[in-house]
């Protein structure tokens, strides 16, 4: 028993693991800059340079539209098959290729429940595609500049978008329009994401900034800067709990940020490239990134958003050139996509 008792504290004395990391890698990227995975896991989505975006099935997942009758003619171009065959295992593999944008897409998003994706792009329009017969079911206008990214509501049937005419925008999917504009921003907005009540968003700049504006009426609440020169914020996640953000991008930090206060709680480093995506695990203990530089580094936080055992992160090292996307998944797993 006394052994016993020794190899249990033994093995709680020990790190805890890493989480697992699901990584799915494009291998012909075809000008593929973007990339995201549905919440369930069962779809991915990539927006490519060809004005495409591309709904991949995982998990043997079919990709069978759900057609009817009243299924208008206009509608049945926006998406068509194409099949790849895998030459060493002789399997076939479908994806559908939603047309409709004209330039550039840079950004795609699930929504919670799956059944609709959003996508937007340098032709400055947001689209909404429905998942069950891969149609465009709305196109949203309103920037007059290139969007570059987009998020989407946890609690409010809300879209908010980023944009290069230095403006964030807020978007109900049944309405064509916007429903807020934030401006504020001296240089194009890269990123956006919700706030976990749904009642504040943070966007991230050209301008180094981060800033956090209230969706209710669209008012500035608070600045945060600190990012170096050439130091533009590409990607911004907020905490779990609500209380904290986490910002990163050309400078290869990640900036955590105490949102009551407006002031910086600590800064992560270990990246040797732009940071592209960041998120948080779901009980807020740990703040992962993936970078230019090929390598997902995950930092294990305590309750005052110290780095717990030093300033060394946990390395997951790939063979990608350039990864595009990190989440969470429901399961507290994390899951990416990038390029071969």
């Amino acid at each position: 028993m006394e052994q016993l008792v020794t190899e249990i504290n033994k093995m709680r004395s020990q790190p805890t693991p890493p989480p697992p990391l699901l990584l799915y890698t494009a291998h012909k990227t075809e000008g593929i800059v973007c990339g995201r995975v549905s919440a369930d896991g069962r779809l991915a989505a990539t927006g490519d340079q060809n004005s495409e975006v591309r709904v991949w099935g995982l998990c043997e997942t079919r990709l069978s539209p759900q057609l009817h009758p009243d299924y208008f003619a206009d509608a049945r171009i926006s998406a068509y098959t194409e099949t790849l065959k895998d030459s060493q295992q002789q399997k076939e593999k479908q994806w559908w290729s939603l047309r409709g944008h004209c330039d550039t897409v840079y950004d795609v998003v699930f929504l919670s429940d799956c059944e609709y994706l959003i996508s937007v792009s340098f032709d400055t329009t947001m689209r909404l595609w429905r998942m069950n017969d891969f149609s465009c079911a709305a196109v949203y206008r309103g920037h007059s500049s290139p969007v570059w990214g987009c998020a989407v509501s946890p609690v409010h049937n809300l879209v908010a978008t980023a944009s290069s005419d230095k403006t964030a925008r807020i978007w109900s999917l049944d309405r064509t329009y916007p429903l807020r504009i934030m401006a504020g921003h001296l240089q194009d907005v890269l990123c956006v994401a919700f706030h976990p009540n749904g009642s504040y968003i943070a966007t991230g700049s050209v301008d180094r900034t981060v800033r956090l504006w209230s969706v209710t009426d669209g008012s500035l609440v608070r600045v945060f800067g600190g990012h170096p020169e050439q130091g533009s914020v590409e990607t911004v996640a907020f905490s779990p709990n609500g209380q904290y953000a986490a910002s990163a991008g050309s400078d290869k930090y990640v900036w955590l940020w105490d949102l009551a206060g407006g002031s910086l709680v600590y800064q992560l480093a270990g990246h040797t490239s732009r940071i592209v995506s960041i998120d948080w695990s779901h009980d807020g203990s740990t703040v992962s990134a993936c970078s230019f530089d090929g390598t997902v580094l995950l930092w294990s936080l305590d309750c005052d958003m110290a780095c717990v055992g030093g300033t060394k992160p946990k390395k997951y090292i790939t063979k990608c050139s350039t990864l595009l996307s990190l989440q969470y998944s429901t399961k507290n797993a994390l899951v990416g996509v990038g390029l071969a």
